[in-house]
């Protein structure tokens, strides 16, 4: 996590950078989470379908 400089001529004000900084960063942790989390499910999704024609195949090549 980087740092940040934080001009502080009001608390109050600098206060409210503050957590504006640390929810955009938490935003960005979640967009990214989630978009990876995504390509996760979308790669099992293709390898659980693979499998399933595979078995298919396998199923009516027995027959």
């Amino acid at each position: 996590m980087p740092w940040y400089l934080i001009e502080f001529l009001d608390k109050k004000c600098a206060r409210i950078r503050a957590l504006q900084i640390v929810t955009d960063d938490f935003e960005k942790a979640v967009e990214e989470n989630v978009v990876r989390g995504m390509k996760n499910q979308s790669a099992k999704m293709k390898e659980t379908k693979k499998s399933r024609i595979f078995h298919l195949k396998g199923l009516l090549q027995n027959d």
